[in-house]
């Protein structure tokens, strides 16, 4: 079905992504040896950046109820349901198999079959966060897991308003308490269950992360014409998500914060013009490959590091390589390709 773009949800998409990027390589790497000389405070704000998936997940679960909320409303229909499922499968497989590819050779000198194969199907968040290729897998893991589930998710809460608020305030309350749930995986050496507490990117609790934004996604869209008024507190909104930043540990007021953000978007808040000037949106066509081969391009920053001149030009070169690479993929694999599998597997005319 096709939908009208939101520019405004695209570029904040864009934001996302990058607020991931400077997390991995402003608070998460060590260049050359090199420390950070980021003050403490900012480093505080930084080092929360890693909430912005839980914006992806809302994100991408509110943007499939706009795409898809008539079809799924009344009934799951088979066609419908396989027509969802390979659309969703040419959105994100083709970049994502392109970077599994570079980090296969990347890595083979130590290659697995077993750990490729786990990779290449996207069954990683089923493990520790060390078995997947990249940290980044985890989340695009635990995504395509509940694009099986979308549909009969979003069915159950547009027709039960009982299951759509108990889901509500369950998930909220689960997202309170799950640093302090056991995550369960499979160990890949010996194929048994284990556990680690508190893990939130891999394993069961990754998949819950997923499952509680996908919750908190789905119930905004369904009462966000509640959250019309909105409309004319968008500042206030990003400010005080700006100073979340600064003084909130609780991934759940994000969460909250993110679901309120995107409705505010959608139903067309006077902050919309930030996120759809030409820059911020250019930044969320292209936010699914900068997410994704930021590390690529990290990788070989660290490969060719040792002629580098330190830490700070060494990240530096590193954010401009990843939009550069970001750009070229998404010109040149992510958009061509989607296209053509949806043509041949489809028939569409794209």
């Amino acid at each position: 079905m096709a939908t009208t773009e939101i520019k405004s949800l695209t570029g904040i998409r864009g934001v996302a992504a990058v607020a991931i990027v400077i997390y991995h390589y402003y608070n998460n790497w060590d260049l050359a040896g090199g420390q950070l000389s980021w003050s403490s405070f900012l480093y505080g704000i930084t080092n929360k950046l890693w909430m912005f998936v839980d914006l992806f997940f809302i994100l991408s679960a509110f943007v499939m109820c706009l795409s898809y909320g008539k079809i799924f409303k009344e009934k799951v229909r088979c066609i419908d349901y396989k027509e969802y499922l390979i659309k969703r499968f040419a959105r994100i497989y083709p970049a994502y198999f392109l970077s599994v590819a570079i980090m296969t050779v990347y890595n083979i000198s130590s290659f697995s079959l077993y750990r490729f194969l786990i990779n290449i199907t996207l069954l990683n968040i089923l493990y520790k966060d060390d078995f997947a290729y990249q940290i980044v897998y985890w989340s695009l893991s635990a995504e395509f897991l509940l694009y099986f589930c979308f549909p009969f998710l979003f069915r159950m809460f547009a027709q039960s308003t009982r299951w759509r608020l108990g889901a509500f305030v369950t998930a909220i309350v689960m997202s309170l308490f799950i640093k302090h749930i056991y995550s369960f995986y499979l160990e890949h050496d010996v194929i048994r269950l284990n556990y680690n507490k508190g893990a939130l990117n891999f394993g069961t609790n990754g998949l819950l992360r997923c499952l509680i934004d996908y919750v908190i996604g789905i119930t905004f869209y369904l009462y966000r014409n509640y959250f019309s008024f909105l409309t004319k507190y968008g500042w206030l909104l990003l400010l005080l998500l700006i100073l979340s930043f600064c003084c909130v540990n609780e991934i759940v007021c994000f969460q909250l914060l993110f679901g309120l953000l995107v409705v505010a978007l959608l139903n067309g808040a006077n902050i919309k013009i930030l996120f759809e000037n030409r820059l911020v949106y250019f930044l969320g066509l292209i936010s699914y490959s900068l997410y994704l081969f930021h590390f690529n391009v990290l990788n070989v920053i660290n490969i060719i590091r040792p002629i580098s001149s330190g830490f700070e030009v060494g990240r530096f070169i590193a954010l401009i390589g990843s939009l550069i690479v970001s750009y070229l993929i998404f010109l040149l694999v992510e958009r061509p390709v989607n296209r053509f599998l949806r043509s041949v597997l489809l028939k569409e005319s794209v």
